[in-house]
């Protein structure tokens, strides 16, 4: 182990974020976004080609294309129309 005068800090933190940055860059995370939903969150309720809804009235959909999520709430209206 190389030994530093006293007059240098060392950051750990920064070099451990700097290393963690790079080992992300190299993960391809839209193709981890199916089999992350299923195990995560089982089943969706519904299916559309690459978007999937999950909950009673879809309100979290995710593309597993794109690799991206929304969740949605229902309007007071639309919740007490049921």
């Amino acid at each position: 182990m190389m030994r530093r005068p006293f007059s240098e800090p060392v950051d750990d933190r920064a070099r451990h974020r700097g290393r963690t940055h790079e080992l992300a860059q190299g993960i391809d995370f839209n193709s981890l976004m199916e089999p992350v939903a299923l195990r995560l969150l089982g089943e969706p309720a519904q299916k559309h080609g690459h978007e999937w809804r999950y909950g009673s009235r879809g309100s979290l959909a995710i593309d597993v294309a794109k690799g991206t999520g929304l969740i949605t709430r229902p309007t007071p209206a639309a919740a007490s129309s049921t």
